[in-house]
């Protein structure tokens, strides 16, 4: 029987980059029933449409968005049905990871989501991610090469798109780019906008869903996908590999955003202050201590800094909490190297109770630490999705909310404490979302002025500029 008021709601959005993913891969009768009775939540999975199904933009046919329409239904069926298995439809909290985690950053900001939920919790993923929001006309063009690879031209290529199997097409979309978020507010087709600006934009106008915040990611977030690199990070990097590396992943970030752009950013001007901010000090040629800067480079980059920026906002209005997940458990579901701590996908384990879950009990062994752990995890979750603070309940840890003025971070470990100024680098957030932007910009050469002198004096500047922010970047 459930309290008077009902169960909260956790409402589960799957990761994937938008493009892969199922609910079924997602138990949550643990997560629900493992907490003690008055603590114990309602864990709803959704599906969502993905891929070039979900996320297919036209500026004139397809307005895009529509894997994300797809979650504000299932909100709205959260609204309306819920109480019909004891759950509250005036205590939801919508939780996501990696691009569900994203998606629940996004739904922050979405207008169409206003009043559907009232807690986020956002892992390994935010509003602010780097390359979560595609470029629409960049999108459309993706949908042209698609449909030219199947005769599609473009005057009909929605209706010829909608008459192909979906296996081939599914195929050769996978081939072509990847499928995302746009801003939908001036295509047409939109009678009202999912994303009516770019993230950062609402953020700073205020403009966003005022709901309590939880969000965070764990230390060596992309260490796995190092693996495919031609580089052999089990023995750690080189000077060069780490200056290749960084430029490589500078050169495929700063492509041109729109289709008709002229300017292009030169990549070898912005490495310079990159390797200045990351490279060891003092210097070395120690491969681990390298590799190890190479990943708080592409953790903090990708996950902490947007991360952090939106936490930033969101603290100006309600109760926000950070944390980063340190925790590197006894037993794993699958070999990792011995270097690696906790990458991509490795806290949800935890987050999922999956210690308990019986199916994987015959196949891991795990020990009491890592179910300790999971169920101070599990009651973290499920009290911030009921009381709007992760702590309360918590076995006596403390965790003090988040704000601007206060920004600490929960360093979910053995030790469960938070983070200061003297054990965080809370640096790497300010440069990359207020330093970085600005080198970029000042970086950024345009190519439409075929007057030589003019493109002399524009290097001239840039050059000018980048050595006076390197400066103070010293200073």
């Amino acid at each position: 029987t459930p309290p008077s008021e009902g169960w909260p709601v956790m409402v589960w959005l799957h990761p994937g980059d938008f493009n892969t993913g199922a609910t079924a891969w997602w138990d949550g009768s643990v997560l629900a029933i493992k907490q003690k009775f008055y603590f114990q939540v309602i864990v709803v999975t959704t599906a969502y449409r993905l891929n070039i199904f979900g996320f297919l933009t036209l500026m004139d046919g397809c307005p895009g968005n529509l894997g994300l329409l797809d979650q504000v239904a299932a909100l709205d069926w959260v609204s309306t049905k819920i109480a019909v298995f004891g759950g509250s439809s005036e205590n939801v909290c919508v939780f996501g990871h990696g691009a569900g985690g994203s998606s629940v950053g996004l739904h922050v900001l979405s207008p169409l989501s206003a009043g559907k939920f009232h807690k986020a919790l956002a892992m390994s993923g935010s509003a602010l991610k780097p390359g979560i929001i595609k470029d629409p006309e960049i999108q459309e063009m993706f949908a042209n090469k698609l449909g030219s690879s199947f005769g599609c031209t473009k005057s009909i290529l929605l209706d010829c798109l909608r008459n192909l199997n979906a296996d081939p097409l599914l195929t050769e979309a996978n081939k072509i780019g990847t499928w995302g978020p746009v801003v939908d507010r001036d295509l047409a087709n939109v009678s009202q906008a999912f994303l009516p600006k770019e993230p950062i934009s609402l953020l700073e106008e205020g403009r966003f869903n005022k709901v309590p915040f939880m969000v965070g990611y764990t230390n060596m977030e992309d260490a796995l996908e190092f693996e495919d690199e031609t580089v052999n990070f089990d023995q750690g990097i080189s000077i060069d590999s780490f200056e290749s590396l960084m430029l490589d992943a500078i050169d495929k970030e700063l492509q041109p955003s729109d289709v008709n752009d002229s300017c292009s950013v030169k990549p070898e001007y912005i490495l310079e202050t990159i390797m200045f901010f990351y490279s060891p000090e003092p210097q070395t040629l120690d491969m681990t201590q390298l590799r190890q800067r190479y990943i708080d480079y592409t953790t903090e980059k990708r996950y902490g800094a947007g991360a952090y920026q939106q936490a930033i906002h969101t603290s100006k209005f309600r109760p926000t909490f950070l944390y980063r997940f340190d925790y590197k458990p006894k037993r794993s579901i699958i070999d990792v190297p011995e270097w690696v701590r906790v990458p991509h996908q490795f806290e949800l384990p935890f987050v999922w109770g999956m210690p308990y879950w019986p199916m994987l009990s015959t196949q891991i062994v795990w020990n009491n630490s890592d179910k300790k752990i999971t169920d101070i995890i599990m009651n973290f979750w499920s009290n911030f999705a009921k009381f709007a603070n992760p702590a309360q309940n918590s076995m006596n840890i403390k965790w003090e909310q988040f704000s601007e003025e206060n920004p600490g971070i929960m360093i979910l470990d053995r030790n469960f404490n938070v983070s200061d100024s003297t054990s965080f680098n809370f640096k790497s957030f300010s440069f990359w979302n207020s330093y970085y932007p600005k080198v970029v910009d000042a970086s950024r050469l345009c190519c439409n002025n075929t007057d030589t002198s003019s493109q002399i004096t524009s290097s001239y500047v840039t050059f000018a500029i980048l050595a006076g922010a390197n400066y103070l970047l010293i200073s």
